[in-house]
């Protein structure tokens, strides 16, 4: 988000219980295609291996629970999109050590 008023009416959002999932997109473009004004500009970037640690930074910060982030990347996204059982035990697993939050 390129704008720090969008960024802060993200948090403001996630705080409210307003967004019901957070994901990635795996996105890469050149510096030449970023450096377009928007909406010339393309959207995404390469993200999907930073969702976890840097979200995890976050929830460090206290900007959200852990609680709350798993939900997000989890099981919301399998009550939006209506897939049954794969919110309460994902296929896809991510081991996280307490202590190193």
């Amino acid at each position: 988000m390129r704008d720090k008023s969008h960024r802060e009416r993200l948090w403001h959002a996630l705080a409210q219980g307003i967004a019901d999932i957070l994901g990635s997109d795996h996105a890469p473009h050149t510096l030449e295609e970023k450096a377009k004004p928007y909406p010339q500009s393309p959207s995404g970037m390469t993200g999907v291996q930073t969702l976890v640690p840097i979200m995890l930074d976050h929830v460090n910060k206290g900007r959200l629970s852990l609680l709350r982030f798993i939900d997000m990347t989890s099981a919301g996204p399998a009550r939006l999109f209506g897939i049954a059982a794969k919110g309460e035990l994902p296929l896809a697993m991510t081991r996280i050590s307490p202590s190193s939050i």
